[in-house]
């Protein structure tokens, strides 16, 4: 698995993710359980969102489409 994205933001990961999924890309967030109990230590740590070798380039322009259209 790769990282594909990494947040100091809980609910930024879980967007990022169901906007994966959205589009048929497993993923997994790390250090999730973490950043619920303890959400400050998500400030240095961050949440990242992993996906598939095969699907890294995918995910990484879905992500990209949806950082560009945020603003």
């Amino acid at each position: 698995m790769k990282e594909v994205h990494s947040t100091s933001s809980l609910s930024e990961a879980d967007i990022v993710k169901s906007f994966l999924e959205a589009n048929g890309i497993k993923c997994f967030l790390q250090d999730e359980n973490i950043a619920s109990s303890y959400p400050a230590v998500t400030f240095y740590t961050g949440v990242k969102v992993l996906v598939n070798d095969e699907d890294y380039e995918l995910a990484k322009e879905i992500i990209e489409d949806y950082m560009e259209n945020e603003d």
